[in-house]
């Protein structure tokens, strides 16, 4: 399985948004098998994975046309991922928006635990994952 790297990076705030709502939420727990935590956890790309990710997204699980309140949401592509390292491994998604400002070497991790809290990591610090088949 290949390996990939990402530096931390501070979000804009809006994930824990998305996730609170029920529509969000509910998917995420379903692919998790938990509650999700109210947050993402951005990652850059280190290296040159961003081909391999970007294949991982077509390829990846679509809800589109997701709407809260007669509002478009656009939708998300996720993509099941673990988070490799410390004293243990974390089930995570992987997300790409379909309505985003991120370019394609960012992806947003959800999980049921709060990863910079559970890893210990802060931004500009590493984490490395894998795309789970």
């Amino acid at each position: 399985m290949t390996t990939f790297t990402g530096v931390i990076q501070s979000g804009m705030g809006r994930g824990a948004n998305f996730i609170a709502m029920p529509i969000y939420h509910d998917i995420f727990s379903k692919l998790l098998n938990e509650d999700p935590f109210p947050g993402t956890l951005n990652l850059k790309l280190v290296g040159d994975p961003i081909e391999v990710i970007n294949v991982a997204f077509e390829n990846g699980k679509v809800f589109d046309d997701l709407e809260v309140d007669g509002k478009s949401f656009g939708g998300i592509i996720t993509i099941p991922v673990r988070i490799l390292g410390y004293e243990r491994e974390i089930i995570a998604v992987g997300v790409r928006p379909l309505l985003t400002t991120h370019t394609s070497e960012i992806i947003e991790i959800v999980s049921g635990d709060h990863i910079r809290s559970t890893l210990r990591v802060k931004d500009g610090q590493t984490v490395e994952f894998e795309i789970v088949d």
